[in-house]
């Protein structure tokens, strides 16, 4: 009996087949349900091999690479050289996930997208090391914490470099083995910037009511800076060698962005706002409801998650479409 050879697609929320936005004043058919970036990269496939594949979707919304590869591992211990592409949508190295409670976590989540509650949780016990817990939000908690003392300094982020590279590494020697084709499209920014989360940062900071920090969060850690950390890790040189499996990914094309001038754009959320014909009716056209003039991020406009209500900018079906043409065009240039 023929079994179909297998597409194994993995990422967070932007590779997430079962997605739905937030937004509740959309129409319907505007919120999600639309064939994403792995789909149209599958029917590529079939076009131009003649075959059938069977796509089995391990997206999943807030996961990190850690649950990806998870997954990647998985899926090689039990159905071996079946598979055929591993399609992987990067995104923050900052996620991980938990493997007793079987949940994802963001580092500079609450920091970043909810910085009210971040706040408030913030007062508890940023002068103390929090109570680790089994709940969720005792996690959530510790998060804020980390990310302050560890994620905010040099060290810290050294140290997430190191471990979003093994982990793509490790997807790579799994895929050579089993003669599977790797392909990562860096989705979102695998490190944010400290000086983006700069204004949250200094709220949390500033209402807590004693410093927490004995050591000033580092502003000024830049890609350049990043990058020459990366090319330290063990991981570096295979990853780099083999820099045809990876789409937009700072860490394996360094030369564009240690070489002046520095290439900006680097994952595809980037390309929205700064690539070519960006602008707001680029992420208009690309995303489900990006910021404009009358859809501000204010936090008072927010639901019990943080989630703002009239925003979303995950991508729609024109965005899931313009990810998959992408990748497609570096694939047709390295493996075709």
């Amino acid at each position: 009996m023929f079994k179909k050879p297998i597409i194994i697609s993995l990422g967070c929320s932007f590779s997430d087949a079962t997605f739905k936005s937030h937004l509740t004043n959309i129409p319907e058919e505007e919120r999600g349900g639309w064939p994403i970036w792995s789909d149209h990269i599958k029917n590529k496939l079939e076009i131009q091999h003649k075959t059938k594949y069977w796509i089995i979707h391990f997206g999943k919304s807030g996961s990190g690479n850690e649950y990806a590869l998870k997954h990647i591992t998985e899926c090689f211990a039990k159905y071996k050289d079946r598979i055929k592409f591993v399609l992987w949508g990067g995104t923050e190295f900052h996620r991980y996930y938990h493997e007793l409670s079987g949940r994802n976590f963001n580092l500079t989540g609450d920091i970043r997208a909810y910085p009210s509650h971040a706040t408030v949780r913030a007062r508890k016990f940023l002068d103390h090391e929090p109570h680790w817990g089994n709940s969720h939000q005792k996690m959530q908690e510790a998060n804020v914490y980390m990310a302050i003392n560890y994620a905010g300094h040099k060290s810290g982020v050294e140290r997430l470099i190191h471990h979003g590279l093994q982990l793509y590494w490790t997807a790579l020697m799994l895929c050579q083995k089993y003669n599977a084709t790797l392909l990562v499209t860096q989705l979102l920014s695998p490190i944010y910037t400290l000086e983006t989360l700069k204004p949250n940062f200094k709220r949390i900071l500033e209402d807590s009511t004693n410093s927490p920090n004995k050591t000033p969060i580092d502003y000024k850690i830049d890609r350049p800076w990043e990058i020459r950390k990366g090319m330290k890790s063990p991981f570096f040189k295979d990853l780099h060698e083999h820099r045809n499996h990876f789409f937009n990914l700072r860490f394996v094309h360094i030369k564009d962005y240690i070489t002046p001038p520095f290439k900006e754009v680097d994952h595809w959320t980037d390309y929205i706002r700064k690539g070519d014909n960006a602008g707001k009716g680029y992420r208009k056209k690309y995303l489900i409801r990006p910021h404009d003039k009358d859809t501000t991020d204010n936090y008072n406009n927010r639901n019990q998650y943080g989630q703002n209500l009239q925003v979303d900018t995950h991508p729609n079906a024109a965005g899931h479409k313009n990810i998959a043409d992408q990748l497609w065009k570096h694939y047709e240039a390295n493996f075709l």
